[in-house]
């Protein structure tokens, strides 16, 4: 994995920690949805909104945006 990942965000959740990495997320240009499942997440889900946040292990995070473009870049560390 590249320690540094830049990712267009839409509307679908999306996968960014497995539980085996730790990561600090962040965006310049809005804000982002996170939430921790094991599994890609069904809605209706529950969820966080976030400018910047760092993910540990052992968690899954999956992200989305409301305002699809929103680019969101990952510092696997």
């Amino acid at each position: 994995m590249e320690p540094t990942q830049d990712i267009t965000l839409t509307g679908d959740w999306q996968q960014i920690t497995t539980g085996v990495e730790n990561a600090l997320i962040q965006t310049i240009d809005g804000k982002f949805a996170v939430c921790y499942s094991e599994t890609a997440p069904v809605e209706p889900q529950a969820y966080h909104v976030f400018s910047e946040l760092t993910i540990t292990t052992p968690t899954k995070a999956w992200v989305k945006t409301f305002t699809p473009g929103i680019k969101l870049t990952i510092t696997y560390m």
